[in-house]
């Protein structure tokens, strides 16, 4: 079953901060408004398994071994390369067909209609978007 939560805290965070959101690149360091990631490098950085510098952190080498994706991507101890794509899985609770869909660099129309593409792609219904303002 998804990890409904952390997809929130993903939408909400490309929501509230656009500019660090691309679909195009797990991780761009080089973005000239500051790093920014595609959805599974925004729910790995949620998580915990990889730090702002898309570095492993020991969660993340933990859920690496576990996955057996050193040995998939004949890395044992190295930790160089990382597989963004099956951690955002494995964090997300994603099936694989969820996951192409959600990761897919095309398959969103615009941050306003991030929720509804959400939805659209791999059937979770997010709400709206919640208020900043809680005096209200």
């Amino acid at each position: 079953m998804t990890n409904v939560d952390l997809l929130h805290q993903v939408v909400e965070q490309i929501e509230a901060a656009p500019h660090l959101w691309d679909q195009q690149a797990w991780m761009d360091d080089q973005a000239p408004c500051g790093t920014t990631f595609c959805i599974a490098g925004w729910a790995c950085v949620l998580s915990g398994v990889v730090n702002l510098k898309g570095q492993l952190t020991d969660l993340g080498r933990d859920a690496y071994v576990d996955l057996g994706l050193g040995d998939k991507l004949g890395l044992h101890r190295s930790y160089d390369i990382v597989a963004w794509f099956d951690l955002g899985q494995h964090v997300l609770r994603l099936t694989a067909e969820e996951a192409d869909r959600l990761f897919n660099p095309f398959g969103f129309s615009a941050v306003s209609r991030l929720r509804d593409d959400v939805k659209a792609l791999i059937g979770v219904d997010l709400g709206p978007p919640s208020t900043m303002d809680s005096s209200q």
